[in-house]
């Protein structure tokens, strides 16, 4: 048995020396080769982290988790700042976005504010005429938003940045943005 043993050993060190001899001319290259495939994928996960919005959502948890600052306040202004800057796009579609991003943070606001309904026509409907100087304005907004759902219906850049202009005239009546 003892035999048995050695020959495998034997058969392991012979197969060891071989394999070094074979890549040992390559080693350098290899360490760069491994060193460049480090570096892509580090930049990779970098950039996963980044679109996928991990990190500022695990930030914003740790910043309300200890009192900082009012992450839904924080929330909305990132939203503003994105509908905001597709606003100022080329791409129609993109106008569309702002307008949904606005009327999404018109929701979150009233469904947070505790106005009845269960969806923003409702709580809007629901608002007293003197809790918003602009309500029919911001209503007439909504309903645009809810137009730029539909991907047949075109609308104007000039649509656009008028009803953004009435949801920030609200957003700052509110004390939000």
């Amino acid at each position: 048995m003892k035999e048995f043993f050695e020959a495998i050993w034997e058969y392991f060190l012979t197969f060891r020396e071989w394999t070094i001899s074979i890549l040992e001319p390559a080693l350098p290259w290899l360490k760069i080769g491994s060193v460049a495939v480090s570096i892509v994928l580090v930049f990779g996960i970098i950039y996963a982290v980044r679109k996928s919005g991990w990190l500022p959502r695990k930030i914003d948890e740790k910043m309300h988790l200890w009192r900082f600052v009012d992450t839904a306040k924080l929330r909305i202004v990132r939203k503003w700042k994105k509908a905001r800057q597709l606003s100022q796009s080329i791409n129609p579609n993109d106008w569309k976005k702002a307008l949904m991003e606005a009327d999404e943070m018109l929701y979150e606001i009233l469904k947070i504010s505790g106005h009845p309904g269960s969806n923003a026509d409702e709580r809007l409907e629901s608002m007293k005429p003197d809790f918003l100087s602009n309500l029919e304005e911001l209503k007439n907004a909504h309903d645009l938003a809810g137009t730029a759902k539909n991907p047949e219906v075109e609308i104007t850049h000039e649509q656009a940045i008028e009803a953004l202009r009435i949801y920030k005239a609200a957003f700052e009546e509110w004390g939000l943005i």
